[in-house]
């Protein structure tokens, strides 16, 4: 959306805000304790998106 002050305001839809910080949540936890094989999350669909986002090797449940 361009609001005519030569900005453009950027609007996510909700999904996006979730994989944005499923993102945050888990870049920095998954450096300081290392790749598991495995990672179980809840039923939300954005933690998978984000593991995808970030190149998770191993295997995603939910």
């Amino acid at each position: 959306m361009y609001d005519g002050l030569s900005t453009a305001n950027v609007r996510f839809s909700r999904s996006q805000r979730d994989e944005i910080a499923a993102v945050r949540l888990l870049r920095p936890l998954l450096r300081r304790q290392g790749y598991p094989t495995i990672i179980v999350t809840g039923i939300l669909r954005s933690f998978g998106s984000a593991l995808r986002d970030i190149g998770f090797p191993g295997s995603h449940e939910q």
